[in-house]
Protein backbone atom coordinates (compact mmCIF):
# COMPACT_ATOMS: atom_id res chain seq x y z
CA UNK A 1 0.00 0.00 0.00
CA UNK A 2 1.32 3.16 -1.07
CA UNK A 3 -0.06 5.05 2.31
CA UNK A 4 2.75 3.20 4.06
CA UNK A 5 5.63 4.53 2.01
CA UNK A 6 4.23 7.68 2.46
CA UNK A 7 5.89 7.97 5.74
CA UNK A 8 9.48 8.32 6.31
CA UNK A 9 11.46 7.05 9.04
CA UNK A 10 15.32 8.18 9.23
CA UNK A 11 17.66 5.20 11.13
CA UNK A 12 20.77 5.57 12.15
CA UNK A 13 22.28 1.86 12.39
CA UNK A 14 25.37 1.84 14.86
CA UNK A 15 28.03 -1.29 15.11
CA UNK A 16 27.05 -2.88 12.12
CA UNK A 17 29.52 -5.66 11.23
CA UNK A 18 29.98 -5.46 7.11
CA UNK A 19 28.50 -8.42 6.36
CA UNK A 20 25.62 -7.35 8.37
CA UNK A 21 25.71 -3.90 5.90
CA UNK A 22 26.18 -6.32 3.40
CA UNK A 23 22.66 -7.53 4.06
CA UNK A 24 20.60 -4.47 4.48
CA UNK A 25 22.20 -2.64 1.56
CA UNK A 26 20.58 -4.96 -0.56
CA UNK A 27 17.31 -3.47 0.06
CA UNK A 28 16.36 -1.55 -2.50
CA UNK A 29 13.30 0.43 -1.32
CA UNK A 30 15.60 2.03 0.57
CA UNK A 31 14.96 6.15 0.19
CA UNK A 32 18.17 7.54 1.07
CA UNK A 33 21.59 6.13 2.67
CA UNK A 34 24.56 7.99 3.80
CA UNK A 35 28.12 6.37 3.15
CA UNK A 36 29.20 3.89 5.50
CA UNK A 37 32.25 4.54 8.07
CA UNK A 38 34.58 2.50 6.76
CA UNK A 39 37.60 4.52 9.05
CA UNK A 40 38.04 0.89 10.98
CA UNK A 41 37.68 3.08 14.21
CA UNK A 42 34.92 1.49 15.52
CA UNK A 43 36.36 -1.33 15.96
CA UNK A 44 34.55 -5.36 14.85
CA UNK A 45 32.81 -7.74 15.79
CA UNK A 46 34.18 -10.96 17.34
CA UNK A 47 30.98 -14.08 16.33
CA UNK A 48 29.63 -15.73 19.02
CA UNK A 49 30.80 -18.89 18.25
CA UNK A 50 34.66 -17.27 18.73
CA UNK A 51 33.32 -16.13 22.14
CA UNK A 52 32.33 -19.74 22.74
CA UNK A 53 35.66 -21.14 22.11
CA UNK A 54 37.66 -18.54 23.65
CA UNK A 55 41.24 -18.88 23.81
CA UNK A 56 43.74 -19.04 21.41
CA UNK A 57 41.14 -18.50 18.71
CA UNK A 58 39.87 -15.75 20.32
CA UNK A 59 42.73 -14.03 20.39
CA UNK A 60 43.83 -14.68 17.14
CA UNK A 61 41.25 -13.66 16.00
CA UNK A 62 41.30 -10.27 17.29
CA UNK A 63 44.75 -10.18 16.19
CA UNK A 64 43.88 -10.60 12.23
CA UNK A 65 40.93 -8.35 12.88
CA UNK A 66 43.40 -5.49 14.51
CA UNK A 67 46.30 -6.14 11.72
CA UNK A 68 43.74 -5.53 9.19
CA UNK A 69 42.71 -2.73 10.54
CA UNK A 70 46.23 -1.06 11.29
CA UNK A 71 46.85 -1.79 7.46
CA UNK A 72 44.22 0.42 6.75
CA UNK A 73 45.58 2.97 8.62
CA UNK A 74 48.75 2.94 7.75
CA UNK A 75 47.70 3.06 3.70
CA UNK A 76 44.95 5.38 4.06
CA UNK A 77 46.44 8.41 3.27
CA UNK A 78 47.93 7.68 0.45
CA UNK A 79 44.83 5.31 -1.02
CA UNK A 80 41.96 6.50 0.72
CA UNK A 81 39.60 4.21 -1.23
CA UNK A 82 41.20 1.29 -1.75
CA UNK A 83 42.51 1.38 1.74
CA UNK A 84 39.00 0.23 3.07
CA UNK A 85 38.93 -2.95 0.82
CA UNK A 86 41.59 -3.92 3.70
CA UNK A 87 38.86 -4.51 6.58
CA UNK A 88 37.30 -7.80 7.48
CA UNK A 89 33.56 -8.42 7.46
CA UNK A 90 33.58 -8.00 11.05
CA UNK A 91 35.07 -4.83 10.72
CA UNK A 92 32.26 -2.07 12.22
CA UNK A 93 30.91 0.22 10.74
CA UNK A 94 27.15 2.89 10.82
CA UNK A 95 25.61 4.79 8.71
CA UNK A 96 22.36 6.30 8.13
CA UNK A 97 19.16 5.42 6.46
CA UNK A 98 15.67 7.32 5.12
CA UNK A 99 13.21 4.40 4.56
CA UNK A 100 9.20 4.21 4.12
CA UNK A 101 6.92 2.77 6.89
CA UNK A 102 6.19 -0.17 4.53
CA UNK A 103 10.10 -1.33 4.06
CA UNK A 104 10.90 -0.48 7.36
CA UNK A 105 8.61 -2.72 8.80
CA UNK A 106 9.58 -5.37 6.51
CA UNK A 107 13.23 -5.31 7.22
CA UNK A 108 12.15 -5.20 11.07
CA UNK A 109 10.27 -8.41 10.28
CA UNK A 110 12.38 -10.13 8.21
CA UNK A 111 15.57 -9.11 10.26
CA UNK A 112 13.99 -9.91 13.62
CA UNK A 113 13.44 -13.77 13.19
CA UNK A 114 16.25 -16.51 13.79
CA UNK A 115 16.80 -16.92 9.98
CA UNK A 116 17.14 -13.30 9.37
Amino acid sequence: DDSFESVSIRVDVSGLSFGAFKDLNRHRKLQTKTNPDWSGVKGYVVPDVILEIGGRVQDLYEKVQQRFIDAKKQLENDFPDESRLLLAHGTKTSYEMVIGLGEFYWISELRSIASG
